[in-house]
């Protein structure tokens, strides 16, 4: 099986500009201008689902290639059309990484083990 869409973009892009991962599940689409070109990394996303300030406090700007803003584009649709089709509608404060949890709940922030989990199943060749 194929790697969806999400973690793709999830791994690419944590990868592209090395942040932490709680970095990454902290994500809101404010912090993204795909016109510009940037990402500003300026909170975290904490074991409980709460945004914190950076490990370090301070705020980071990375400009992203060309690539990469295609790729959240396509992201950013798909989410918006997933999200829209459940009756949520996508804000700029929409954590742009999200899954729906063992309890059916959907639009729920990444939990602190999501990439380490994915990974695992890569490794182990059971992707769902």
């Amino acid at each position: 099986q194929q790697l969806c869409l999400q973690d793709y973009v999830m791994f690419f892009l944590t990868l592209f500009i090395g942040d932490r991962k709680s970095e990454t599940y902290g994500l809101q689409w404010s912090d993204i201008s795909l016109e510009q070109g940037y990402i500003d990394i300026i909170h975290s996303l904490d074991e409980n689902g709460n945004l914190q300030p950076t490990k370090e406090g301070k705020q980071t700007r990375f400009k992203i290639t060309h690539k990469l803003v295609l790729l959240l584009r396509v992201w950013k649709t798909k989410q918006c059309q997933q999200l829209t089709a459940t009756g949520i509608n996508l804000t700029p404060q929409q954590f742009v990484f999200t899954y729906t949890n063992a309890r059916g709940q959907v639009n729920q922030p990444v939990n602190p083990f999501y990439l380490n989990n994915r990974l695992k199943t890569i490794r182990s060749g059971t992707l769902s």
